[in-house]
C-alpha cells in the first residue's frame, strides 16, 4: 500500500493545527467560535499546507472538502465551548479529543476514497487480525498493565503491612511500591483509612505533602509499557538507561526516607516491575518467532 499521500495530509494537519498556530489564535477561536477572524485564517493556512505538500491536481477538490470540514469542525468546537465552558481557554479535554478525531477521520476517509486504498487496507487489517503475532503482543501489553500492578501489590503486601500496619493494606491488591498505587514522588501514600484507599480522593503522603491521585499507578504502567516495548525491539540498553534515570529521580526519596525499611520497599517494587516486564517481553518474543 502507498501511504505517502496520507502521511503528507497528516503532516499538513499537524503543522497547521499545532506547530504554526499561535496560542492567541486558538484562544480566540474557542472564545468566539465562528465570529473569530483567526478561525478563517487558520483554515486557509490548513488548506495551503495540504495543497503545498500534495501538489497534485487530482487532489484539489478533496483538499477543499477537507479544509471546509476543518472550518466547520473548529467553528462548532468554539461555539460548544462558549456554551459549556463560557468560552474560556483551554476548553474541556473531550472537545479537543472529538475535534481531532473528526479531523483525522476526515483525512483518512478522503485518502481511502481518492487513492482507492480502502480494499487493500481492509485486506491488510484482516491478515493482521487473523495472524497470531498481534494477539501475543496485545496479551503482553495487557498483562503488564493493571494485572501486574495487582501482582506486585500481592507480592509486597507483607512489607506494606510492616510499614503501615496490618489494617492499612487495602485488600492487598491496591498497594504496591513505586509501580502500583503509590504517589508520584515514590513515598508511601496514606489516607484516613490507610494508604492508597481507592475510596479516598487525593492521597496524603507520610511526609505531609500531597501526591497526585493514582499518579504512581499510571507511572508504573507507562514504565512497564516502555520496558516491554524496548524488549520487543531488542533495545535492552534503553532499559538500563531507564533504570539509571529512575534512580536519579528517586534519589531524593531514598536519601530523605525516614527509615531503611521504606527505602528497601521502594527498591523492591522497582525491581519487581522491571523484572516482570522484561520476563513478559522475553516470553512474547519467543511466542512470535
Amino acid at each position: 500500500m502507498d501511504y505517502s499521500i496520507l502521511v503528507r495530509l497528516v503532516l499538513a494537519h499537524l503543522l497547521s493545527d499545532f506547530v504554526f498556530q499561535p496560542t492567541s489564535w486558538a484562544e480566540e477561536k474557542e472564545n468566539k467560535g465562528f465570529k473569530s477572524k483567526y478561525l478563517y485564517l487558520h483554515t486557509l493556512i490548513t488548506g495551503i499546507f495540504a495543497w503545498c505538500l500534495i501538489w497534485d491536481q487530482s487532489w484539489l477538490i478533496p483538499i477543499l472538502i477537507i479544509t471546509a470540514i476543518h472550518l466547520v469542525t473548529d467553528g462548532i468546537k468554539g461555539e460548544v465551548n462558549k456554551i459549556v465552558n463560557g468560552g474560556s481557554y483551554p476548553g474541556p479535554g473531550y472537545l479537543f479529543v472529538i475535534d481531532q478525531l473528526i479531523h483525522f477521520s476526515t483525512i483518512i476517509i478522503a485518502w481511502l476514497i481518492v487513492s482507492g486504498q480502502a480494499i487493500p487496507l481492509c485486506e491488510e487489517i484482516c491478515d493482521l487480525i487473523k495472524g497470531e503475532k498481534l494477539w501475543y503482543i496485545l496479551l503482553g501489553y495487557t498483562a503488564i498493565s493493571i494485572p501486574t500492578s495487582v501482582v506486585i501489590g500481592k507480592m509486597t503486601q507483607k512489607w506494606n503491612q510492616e510499614l503501615n500496619g496490618p489494617n492499612n493494606s487495602v485488600g492487598g491488591n491496591r498497594t504496591q511500591p513505586t509501580n502500583g498505587q503509590n504517589n508520584s514522588s515514590g513515598t508511601q501514600t496514606q489516607s484516613a483509612n490507610g494508604p492508597n484507599n481507592p475510596s479516598q480522593g487525593q492521597a496524603q503522603t507520610t511526609n505531609g505533602t500531597q501526591g497526585l491521585e493514582n499518579a504512581g499507578k499510571w507511572i508504573g504502567i507507562v514504565e512497564r509499557i516502555m520496558i516491554l516495548t524496548f524488549v520487543l525491539i531488542n533495545q535492552f540498553a534503553a532499559i538500563g538507561f531507564m533504570l539509571a534515570a529512575k534512580s536519579v529521580l528517586r534519589f531524593g526519596d531514598l536519601k530523605d526516607g525516614n527509615d531503611q525499611k521504606k527505602t528497601e520497599y521502594i527498591i523492591i517494587g522497582t525491581f519487581l516491575s522491571f523484572m516482570l516486564s522484561i520476563f513478559t517481553g522475553i516470553v512474547i518474543k519467543y511466542l512470535i518467532k
